[in-house]
């Protein structure tokens, strides 16, 4: 009765040392999924921003050429554009490097570009895709789940 009770046990502690093993693995998995989810909700915060600003340049674009088909001539907003480096609502008016030339009629050389915030966020999603990416894509877990066919995530484990 007391070799099979000690028998027992023994097989009792080695199946907590898998578990505990097991339970290792299955956190640090958990870890570095939460931790992909966290860059994934960063990274789509960054395109919702990027999309709106550029949505508010293709409005810019269009409302641009309502007024250009107009054909308004010299309005306040035109004369605000020839007199205002920067622009109407902070739109530059101009080619590059016409700042200096407010002679020019404001129709000929109107050219909307991207806003700051738009160039900011395209840029922080270039660094974000650059720095964490090769952090996840060593270890294909985090971002995508095991295949059916793959071999067990419990398999490096050395459980004897």
């Amino acid at each position: 009765m007391s070799a099979t009770l000690r028998k027992v046990q023994a097989t009792l502690r080695k199946q907590m040392k898998v578990n505990e093993a097991r339970k290792g693995r299955l956190f640090e998995l958990a870890k570095n999924r939460m931790s992909y989810q966290e860059y994934m909700i960063c990274l789509n915060h960054i395109e919702r921003d990027i999309e709106a600003g550029w949505n508010k340049r293709q409005r810019q674009i269009k409302n641009s050429a309502l007024r250009k088909k107009k054909g308004s001539g010299t309005t306040a907003a035109s004369s605000q554009a020839a007199s205002n480096p920067a622009g109407v609502n902070g739109i530059a008016t101009g080619a590059p490097g016409d700042a200096s030339k407010g002679d020019q009629p404001e129709a000929s050389t109107s050219k909307v570009v991207l806003s700051e915030a738009l160039v900011s966020a395209i840029e922080k999603r270039r660094k974000m895709r650059e720095h964490f990416w090769p952090l996840f894509a060593r270890n294909p877990l985090t971002w995508q789940p095991p295949s059916m066919e793959a071999e067990s995530v419990y398999g490096d484990l050395n459980l004897e």
